[in-house]
């Protein structure tokens, strides 16, 4: 007698599979978007400190004043240095667009730090930063000497 018998899965076996990946996502699915809106709002603090230590760096490279500029009403923040070619400015990298490129709000108590030459910081204050997507929110400052802690 031969065995006749096919190999493989019945269409009710893989129905039960697809509906039970369905539920076990559906219950993962709010765990990562709130996952996305910490990191993302995370990943924009860490850009601007970033860019706190790179105006501090250029202003002691190039030996003269660096300023890290801040735009919270339109969420942007750049950094300016003397050029080394020109009299003027330069941009040193991109300008970072919060909600552009974290859908993040920003707020800042302060439009700019600038940085002397010895790359000490030369603010009249403490500034705070705070990052904002929907429900979460975390926070910064930077010292009046340039130094960021959160």
């Amino acid at each position: 007698m031969t065995n006749s018998r096919k190999r493989g899965f019945t269409v009710i076996e893989m129905l039960i599979v697809v509906t039970l990946i369905g539920v076990v996502s559906a219950f993962g699915l709010p765990r990562m978007n709130e996952l996305m809106k910490r990191e993302s709002t995370r990943s924009a603090r860490r850009e601007v400190v970033t860019l706190v230590s790179r105006a501090r760096n250029s202003a002691a490279q190039r030996g003269c004043r660096a300023t890290l500029h801040i735009d919270a009403a339109t969420e942007r923040v750049w950094v300016t240095v003397c050029s080394t070619t020109t009299t003027g400015l330069d941009t040193l990298g991109p300008i970072l667009n919060t909600q552009t490129k974290y859908k993040v709000l920003m707020a800042a108590d302060a439009d700019s730090l600038p940085f002397a030459a010895n790359s000490l910081g030369l603010a009249t204050s403490t500034i705070s930063f705070s990052f904002t997507r929907d429900s979460y929110s975390t926070s910064m400052r930077v010292t009046r000497v340039g130094r960021a802690t959160w």
